[in-house]
């Protein structure tokens, strides 16, 4: 877990939403769209790049696209009457709507924010367009509920059902409209933030020289070399590079906004400041 505060916040949402009591529809939607929409996306960043990721771990099984069309299934099926009745009338088919929510939820957001460096950009563009389409699906969603002629659903306790189902409506419109819109305009400034520096999806890195350089004290690795991502480091030789150099080569940051420092043999070691579960193991003078 990279970020364990973002994780626990998602953690906090996620049980207000389940503990919260739901005997109207807009609390229900209230609910759902605190899953879906809020908890989720925390939940994915607070796990995306760490040995808990699961894009990281399998970099091919998983897009954005193919996430958001998952989801979109999941949403329209629990809000069909007959399936959303079901749910608020038996406990075992609301643990799968609430166990469905999340699971569509969270595997939209950490296909997006998960993985390693090097195919960040293509899931930024691709997460873009996966976000406006779950903004899309959601908003038509909410307007038919908004704008229905009569109550949909009879199984919650409501004065006025269709007061009720309209104000649920609205919920869904104004918070999907609230997360997925941010988020897609977050992923595009960080494309577009990427698009002055080397290239998209490019990584700075600490790149060792030659074996036959590195004996040598005076000869230390070359700090921020471009290179490809993904290739193997020996943190023996980063660990001898000279600290003034290394504090040098890090100054050189800011002229590349938006891209990351790859430390040898493990997770970014300087994304703006140092991220790094343990940056003294690479070097000495590295501290968070």
């Amino acid at each position: 877990m990279t970020r364990p505060w973002l994780f626990l916040l998602g953690f906090g949402l996620l049980l207000a939403a389940w503990l919260t009591p739901q005997h109207t529809f807009y609390a229900h939607m209230t609910g759902h769209m605190t899953v879906v929409a809020f908890a989720a996306p925390l939940l994915a960043l607070g796990i995306a790049g760490g040995d808990w990721d699961p894009v990281k771990r399998w970099p091919d099984r998983g897009s954005p696209l193919v996430a958001s069309l998952i989801e979109l299934v999941v949403v329209r099926l629990w809000h069909m009457p007959l399936l959303h009745e079901a749910a608020r009338q038996n406990a075992f088919a609301l643990f799968a709507e609430q166990a469905s929510f999340l699971a569509s939820g969270f595997l939209l957001w950490i296909t997006i924010f998960g993985g390693g460096a090097g195919r960040r950009a293509e899931r930024g563009a691709l997460g873009i367009v996966a976000l406006l389409l779950t903004l899309m699906h959601m908003t038509l969603l909410g307007a038919l509920l908004a704008l229905s002629p009569r109550p949909l659903y009879a199984g919650h306790h409501s004065i006025d059902a269709l007061r009720d189902q309209e104000l649920g409506g609205v919920i869904m419109i104004a918070a999907g409209g609230i997360a997925y819109m941010a988020g897609a305009l977050w992923l595009a400034a960080r494309l577009l933030r990427k698009g002055g520096g080397p290239g998209l999806g490019d990584s700075l890195i600490l790149h060792t020289r030659p074996a036959a350089d590195a004996d040598s004290p005076h000869h230390f690795p070359v700090p921020l070399q471009r290179d490809s991502t993904g290739e193997d480091h020996d943190a023996a030789v980063v660990a001898r590079m000279n600290p003034v150099e290394l504090v040098t080569g890090l100054a050189q940051l800011p002229q590349f906004p938006g891209l990351d420092i790859e430390g040898a043999r493990g997770p970014r070691l300087v994304d703006r400041n140092v991220d790094a579960p343990h940056p003294g193991a690479i070097h000495p003078d590295m501290r968070h």
